[in-house]
């Protein structure tokens, strides 16, 4: 079992089950002892009223004057007995016991003792009895007379059994009170962590850069250790990044120099040497360019991507190529929904989409067509559509290997949609590429994490 919860709660359950099950037999322990003492205390009642009836005859024999009342007394087996006698003679007893007589304690009582204990009764029934020892008066003095009342002990058996019947219901009330209260307890106890858990999908889901909050006090050692954890993992991947940013710059000076000595070469009339120089050249931009963005693509799936707006970027994009004169003929149409956010870095965010809107002008007869929306399944959808002449099926795959270009004719390197595509995949998005059934160009559908 994982969930601490369902660990806590039934820990709970069982150390309740145990409790409760304890409680209940010390209940009906205390509950046996108490009526015990009760039976024990009217058996002694009754021997009272015995030894207050009883009298000696002129003869020496003993008399009753008054029995007690109980009507118990007077059934055969009824339950209720009572004897009374001398020197271990029954000589007195109650109608309950017939012909049989019950055994006198082995236990020497001193005058006006009393004593209970258990004995065997008439019918194999067990009794809790109570005997004593009186004195008498007679014209000899006062003679010693030995008294026991006896109750059959299944009465008491009947009582306990129904008090323990009556005592399982309210213990189980109880019980699922305690749940209750253990559940909401736990419920309480563990809120904190709940709070922790959702702070922690923010800073996932780049809604915050670190944990913010009021915790307990046995927490706050642990968002202390992860704050500084994600602040010193932020910083190693900013400093990683400006190191990719510092050896673009540092690789495309040489690349300019040589770029300017090949254009040396060709003014000198070495066009061959010059162009195979400058072929070697833009391989190697295009591979730099290639490995940045890879780079930048592993660090960026591991940094906190803040939410960037869809429609100025893709707005500022559009009023910066219009400005081109090889796209001044170009009309760029927009559909681009107020608000509508990204979760990746705006700088990704531009090269992406500006890849794409540079691609189809490129291509586009008159228009380039751009739309964005938000999808039900958290995802942003960005469409480029252009009305030029579009390509097959089978070269859509080759089009976004990096460095593939399928027309020299047009300038560029062929890494554009492979760039654009490695970024999506950094930020768990995607790139389709696809013919437009509407324009007739091509439509490339970039989808994107939704900002929350």
């Amino acid at each position: 079992m994982r969930s601490l919860r369902k660990r806590l709660l039934l820990a709970a359950l069982v150390a309740l089950t145990l409790a409760l099950g304890l409680a209940g037999v010390a209940l009906t322990f205390v509950f046996e002892r108490a009526v015990r003492a009760r039976v024990v205390a009217d058996l002694g009642d009754q021997v009272d009223l015995l030894v207050q009836g009883l009298r000696l005859d002129a003869a020496g024999t003993l008399r009753l004057g008054r029995e007690p009342p109980d009507p118990r007394f007077e059934r055969l087996n009824g339950g209720f007995y009572w004897q009374l006698g001398r020197g271990g003679r029954a000589e007195l007893r109650s109608p309950s016991l017939g012909n049989a007589s019950l055994p006198w304690s082995a236990t020497p009582l001193r005058s006006g003792a009393t004593t209970w204990s258990y004995m065997p009764g008439p019918s194999e029934q067990e009794l809790i009895a109570v005997e004593r020892q009186a004195m008498i008066d007679s014209v000899d003095g006062a003679i010693p007379v030995r008294f026991v009342v006896g109750l059959d002990d299944s009465e008491l058996l009947e009582a306990r059994l129904g008090f323990f019947e009556a005592l399982i219901p309210s213990l189980m009330a109880i019980g699922l009170a305690l749940i209750g209260g253990a559940w909401l307890f736990l419920r309480f106890g563990l809120s904190p962590l709940e709070r922790l858990k959702s702070a922690l999908a923010d800073v996932r889901a780049g809604a915050r850069s670190r944990i913010e909050g009021d915790y307990p006090d046995e927490i706050k050692p642990l968002v202390a250790e992860t704050n500084a954890l994600l602040a010193a993992r932020h910083a190693d991947l900013e400093a990683a990044r400006a190191r990719a940013g510092d050896l673009a710059h540092a690789l495309k000076t040489p690349l300019a120099v040589i770029s300017a000595q090949v254009r040396t070469l060709e003014a000198s009339g070495e066009s061959d040497i010059a162009s195979e120089i400058g072929r070697e050249v833009e391989r190697l931009q295009g591979v730099i360019m290639r490995e940045l963005a890879r780079a930048r693509a592993n660090l960026q799936s591991r940094r906190q991507a803040q939410a960037s707006e869809i429609a100025p970027a893709i707005e500022r994009i559009c009023r910066a190529l219009g400005h081109l004169a090889a796209h001044d003929t170009i009309c760029f149409e927009t559909v681009l929904p107020a608000g509508l956010k990204a979760r990746v870095d705006e700088t990704d965010l531009l090269e992406m989409v500006g890849n794409l809107i540079e691609n189809a002008a490129k291509w586009a007869k008159s228009a380039v067509h751009i739309e964005a929306s938000s999808a039900p399944d958290g995802t942003v959808l960005i469409m480029v559509a252009d009305d030029g002449p579009g390509m097959a099926a089978s070269d859509v795959e080759a089009a976004m290997r990096p460095g593939v270009r399928l027309d020299e004719q047009v300038p560029g390197h062929g890494f554009g949609l492979g760039i654009t595509r490695e970024l999506a995949k950094a930020y768990g998005g995607e790139l389709r590429i696809a013919r437009d059934d509407t324009r007739g160009g091509l439509v490339a559908s970039l989808v994107l994490p939704a900002a929350q």
